[in-house]
């Protein structure tokens, strides 16, 4: 029987440029906005506007984040569940 496998892709866009979505430019991407907002004037509107940039990078990483703990979590479950069958 053959093995089926589904992929998924997306693209994440700042500035209405596509961002590569590796977990390195991500977090590349955050230092980066964060230095921008320590130069600028708390209260305006770009400083308004990269807070939100920051804002979604940030959630796109807590995402990945979460996706590790819960293959994490499965793979921990599968190895209780064997252990208790097979007596390991």
């Amino acid at each position: 029987m053959a093995d089926r496998q589904s992929r998924t892709f997306f693209g994440i866009y700042i500035n209405g440029n596509q961002a590569t979505d590796t977990l390195k430019n991500l977090r590349s991407e955050s230092r980066k906005l964060k230095n921008e907002i320590a130069n600028l004037i708390p209260g305006t509107e770009q400083y308004r506007r990269k807070m939100e940039e920051l804002a979604g990078v940030e959630k796109h990483i807590r995402r990945h984040n979460d996706e590790v703990k819960g293959v994490s979590f499965i793979f921990w479950g599968v190895s209780q569940f064997r252990q208790k069958v097979f007596q390991v």
